[in-house]
Formats: structure tokens, sequence, C-alpha cells
């Protein structure tokens, strides 16, 4: 096993190490029953099939690595636990351009339609509690796979990191959470490349409902939260993270302020687009006040007023996190639903002349909200829960890897 993807006991506390450790991070019971039930069932999957190695997808991915080496030795004290290793593969983030996209990004220009038709087809309707389905690398488009065969540094760089340890092995390949399916269908690829004497399959924890981050956080709650896992994806996208060391964090840092920079440049140059428009918006509505009910009007007016402060206080302080994140959210929906309501109050005239400086207002919110979204969440990571302190980012992987031991020793 390869013993670098344990938090090392010696950086734990002694009240971690006793057991007493509070769940801050895997804080909602159903979120902790859930985990602990479908990692239960993967370690035994993996030991009734003879899985001998396996090898777990960074980030996200490694803390099950954790809590799979505790669910082994106390179910299989005696039996070999199989080999673990780790590669990078995942998605596109502010962080990195994601080594999957580097793999299989041209392949699929030239004909994404049937490229995407190909994985939504590998990935319709598969049950991941059934061991039965998991993923095999004839799943994995013949596009991609030319691609990834000509990729030979990769693969050359993954031949010389684990020369040996899959050879004449049933290797599975896991990931914590499965969305489109690409980064498990990329990793199937490139390692069964590099090693065509293992037979290789892959499988997820979860099924991601297409929700949102948020959402996917209620099945893995330390989902892209910088430290989590004890490990650094770094600007160059390597297929192996990097540990956390200060000066690999501070090129972080710098690559997350140069692009915070650029978004919140486009904020200030559609902030001027939407003021605009919502003076033209406030003029129009004052025009037909008399034609729609006085509480829509004060509806539609206190929203668009509240939007409004929110765009000159992004203007004042150049920080899009002026607000709670979803404060703004909800006043822009509240703001659609007043709208719709007002359309369906006029018609004639007053609808024509309404719906065009409304449409002009709301066509200049989306681009506003995207570049927004993004300066925020960056905003965020350079804050202290993401990559401003090293020693948080330890102390966050620390208190998870407690968490995950503590987990794994209820009984069932």
């Amino acid at each position: 096993m390869c013993a670098e993807h344990l938090v090392p006991e010696s950086v734990m506390t002694g009240r971690e190490k006793q057991g007493e450790v509070a769940f801050q991070i895997l804080s909602n019971p159903e979120t902790r029953d859930r985990l602990l039930r479908r990692m239960r069932q993967l370690t035994e999957q993996i030991h009734d099939r003879g899985i001998g190695a396996l090898v777990f997808l960074d980030k996200s991915a490694r803390p099950l690595a954790w809590m799979f080496s505790d669910l082994w030795r106390s179910s299989y004290r005696s039996e070999k636990i199989p080999d673990i290793r780790f590669l990078n593969l995942g998605a596109t983030s502010f962080e990195n351009a994601g080594a999957a996209r580097r793999l299989i990004g041209d392949a699929n220009r030239s004909d994404l339609w049937r490229v995407d038709e190909e994985v939504d087809k590998s990935m319709e309707g598969l049950d991941l509690e059934d061991p039965n389905q998991w993923l095999r690398p004839a799943d994995v488009p013949a596009e991609w796979q030319k691609q990834i065969i000509e990729r030979t540094g990769e693969i050359e760089e993954l031949e010389a990191l684990y020369r040996g340890s899959f050879d004449r092995k049933n290797v599975l390949i896991v990931d914590d959470i499965v969305s489109s399916g690409r980064s498990l269908l990329a990793s199937l690829a490139v390692l069964d490349a590099a090693f065509p004497l293992a037979d290789f399959q892959a499988a997820a924890l979860f099924q991601s409902r297409g929700e949102g981050r948020n959402e996917d956080r209620n099945l893995i709650p330390w989902l892209s939260i910088p430290g989590m896992s004890g490990i650094l994806e770094v600007p160059e996208s390597r297929l192996i993270s990097s540990r956390i060391t200060e000066e690999d964090v501070e090129r972080v840092r710098q690559v997350l302020q140069l692009k915070f920079v650029s978004f919140m440049e486009d904020v200030r140059l559609v902030t001027r687009r939407f003021e605009e428009a919502g003076r033209e918006f406030k003029a129009v509505l004052e025009s037909i006040r008399e034609a729609i009910d006085p509480g829509l009007y004060a509806d539609l007016m206190t929203e668009t007023d509240a939007i409004a402060a929110v765009v000159r206080e992004i203007k004042r302080t150049n920080m899009p996190n002026v607000v709670p994140h979803i404060s703004f959210e909800e006043m822009h929906d509240r703001w659609l639903h007043a709208d719709k309501l007002v359309r369906k109050a006029l018609s004639g005239e007053s609808l024509e002349a309404y719906t065009g400086v409304s449409v002009e207002f709301e066509m200049a919110n989306p681009d506003f909200h995207f570049s927004y979204e993004n300066a925020y969440t960056i905003a965020d990571l350079l804050g202290k829960g993401g990559y401003e302190s090293i020693e948080e980012m330890f102390l966050r992987a620390r208190q998870l890897r407690a968490e995950l031991k503590k987990l794994a020793k209820i009984q069932s």
C-alpha cells in the first residue's frame, strides 16, 4: 500500500488518536449514514471480487482511501490490503485546467455531439451499487482512446511512477461522485493504455443529481474545499497531486488572484450596462404604474433597487462578497417572479414598452451574474476557508481524517 495517502499519525493530536473527535465536517447524520453504508458496501465488493489494487481519483476521492484502509483492517485484518495508488484526472477548476481536459479535450472538439452521446450511453442507467455495472475500458469512446494513446508523455510518466503496480491484477478506479462520467472514463483509458497487462474497472461512490456543488456536498462534504484531502492541485495539471507546501500554495494563490482580477474587470464592464438598463426599466415601470397592481409595482421596485444596491457596493469595494451570496440569487428570483406577474397584467402598447426594457435589463444580468459567480467563488478560495492559510489547510485535513476514522469504527 502507498503510505503517502494517509494523513500521518504523527500530526494527529492525542484526543484525535483516542477517538474523542466531534463530527464537524461530517456533521449531518444522514450524510454520515449514507457514506458509511456505501463505503462498507464498496469494501466488501472489493474483497469479494478479488481486487488487487485501487486507484483513487484526486483530490476529493483521496479521503475515501483513508476510510477504506480503516474498514479493511477492521473487517479483513488477516488479509493483505489491496495496493492503493492515486491519479489526478479531475475536472477543470479555477486552480488548474484539469489533466482530463488536456488528455481528451482535442478529441471532443472535432465531433463533440457524437462523443457526448457515447459517454451518455455508457453512463445511462448506471447502478453504482452493482459491481456488475462497473465501467470497463470498452465503455470509453473510441475517439478518446485514440487521442490518449497518442499522449505518450503522460503514459510514460505513469509507467515510470507505477511500474509493476498493476500487472496481472484486477484494478478498480474509484471516484467519490460521478456527474458526466468523463473523469472515470478518461482514467480508464489512460491507465489501460499505460498498463495493458492489468484488468481495469471503474466505479464511483455516489451519483451527482446535477443540482450544483452545494447539493453534491450533502454527499461528499469535503468536495472542492482546499486542504481537505491533504494534497494540492497545482496549476500545471499534473497527473499526480502535490503535497501541500507554502511554495505551491503561493503559486495557486497567484493564479487565482489573476483570474479574480479578470472576472472583476468583466463585472465592472457589465455593471455599467446593468445600471443603464435599470434606469430605463424603472422609468418605464413608473409610466405604467397605474396599469398594474400597487403591490406588484412595489415588489418589482424593491427588488430592482436591492439588486442595484449590490451593484453599487461591488463597484465601491471592487469585491464580489459584499453581501451574503444567497441574497443576490434570492433577490433576482423575486424580481423574475414579480416581472412575470406584471407581464400578465399588461396588454397592448404598455406591454410592448415594458417588455422591451425588461428584456434589456434581464439580458444585462446573466453576464453580470456569471462573472459575479466566478469572482465570488475565487474570493472564497482566497479567504480563510480556502488558500489563505496553509496551517488551516493542514487542520482541515487532520480533522477530516479523524472524523472518517471515527466513522469507520461505528458498528453496523
